[in-house]
């Protein structure tokens, strides 16, 4: 746990810095490690949104509310961000997406 903990600190910290390739590229490392925990996904969608990489965006962020879904069936840890999931689907099916033109 210490280490998911770790890794989700950086990943926010990155997301927050608005450093998009290490954002994306430190989620991405942590699902190779730890494949089934859904937060990953979701930091590599919003970095993918912001570098404009569509389709991997939506892939992520699906993979997330999926895994999310199915563990918030037994805790309702992912709520929240299941809810700000959802949210980031609705623009992405809107075609909301600011600065990629």
């Amino acid at each position: 746990m210490g280490n998911e903990f770790n890794a989700y600190t950086n990943m926010e910290n990155l997301r927050h810095a608005k450093e998009w390739e290490s954002s994306r590229d430190a989620a991405e490392k942590q699902i190779v490690a730890t494949p089934e925990w859904p937060t990953p996904y979701l930091e590599a969608s919003i970095a993918h949104a912001a570098l404009c990489q569509k389709e991997q965006a939506k892939k992520e962020l699906q993979t997330f509310i999926q895994k999310a879904t199915a563990l918030a069936k037994s805790s309702s840890t992912y709520g929240h961000a299941l809810q700000m999931a959802d949210n980031l689907n609705g623009h992405f099916n809107a075609g909301n997406w600011p600065g990629c033109d």
